[in-house]
């Protein structure tokens, strides 16, 4: 049997109880709310300043582009951020989507980090949207290593509500098609979990060679995923025939 000092539990009750105590308490959460609010503000005030800079002419400035095929490409504004976010409902969706490194879910403050290397001279990276009836329909991003001449596709997505529809083909097509357009460019690759057997279609499809497979490569909770390494170099779109360059059904 278990014995309880009762006039020792009494005085610690009474002490956690105080007024002084309370009032401690209530200071305690006050400086919480407060550090929230301040948080939420600076990372408002930082997406507002990106705001305002978005208009500028950059170096990675790009128009839309139409074509015969409904999906047009053009640069991801800050704008975009917030259909963005929706598009990933689980912490499984948002690593599968932009890698282990990212925290859940999606807020403004990660995006403007990613917004903010498409601004150097030269940018760090791209960022692209695809867009359909004015509607925001697909995002893909491609960091830029300058020095050597290569490009990494990353963070495909299509917006929930377009897929299957066939649009990631023409999206990537078009964005493929920019990327090779820059004579400093050699050589375009990409990361692809080994179950994402839907993009490695695609990829395919584009004329993406696959390089290897690195194991055990990323952790998602108590699952270990593999990721595969696909290529394609400037030398391989040119070898494209006309047909395997068509837009496809």
């Amino acid at each position: 049997m278990t014995f309880i000092d009762a006039p020792r539990l009494f005085q610690r009750r009474c002490a956690i109880t105080s007024p002084g105590a309370r009032a401690e308490q209530n200071r305690q959460k006050r400086r919480t709310v407060d550090r929230s609010k301040r948080r939420r503000q600076r990372q408002n005030t930082t997406l507002q300043r990106f705001l305002k800079r978005k208009n500028a002419t950059t170096q990675n400035s790009i128009t839309e582009t139409p074509s015969a095929v409904p999906i047009s490409l053009r640069s991801f504004l800050l704008e975009d951020a917030a259909e963005l976010g929706t598009w990933f409902p689980t912490a499984e969706a948002l690593t599968q989507w932009g890698g282990p490194g990212l925290g859940f879910p999606l807020d403004a403050a990660q995006l403007v980090e990613m917004y903010a290397s498409t601004l150097g001279d030269p940018p760090a990276r791209w960022m692209f949207a695809g867009v359909v009836d004015g509607e925001l329909a697909g995002h893909a991003q491609v960091a830029l290593d300058w020095d050597n001449g290569v490009g990494r596709l990353s963070r495909v997505a299509i917006n929930p509500g377009f897929r299957g529809q066939g649009l990631a083909h023409p999206f990537l097509q078009r964005i493929i098609e920019r990327f090779f357009a820059d004579a400093r460019f050699e050589r375009l690759e990409l990361n692809v979990y080994t179950f994402n057997t839907a993009a490695i279609r695609t990829y395919l499809k584009l004329g993406f060679i696959e390089e290897g497979v690195r194991r055990s490569s990323a952790r998602v909770g108590d699952v270990r995923w593999d990721t595969a390494l696909y290529g394609m170099l400037r030398s391989d779109l040119a070898a494209k025939s006309p047909l395997q360059n068509g837009s496809p059904t």
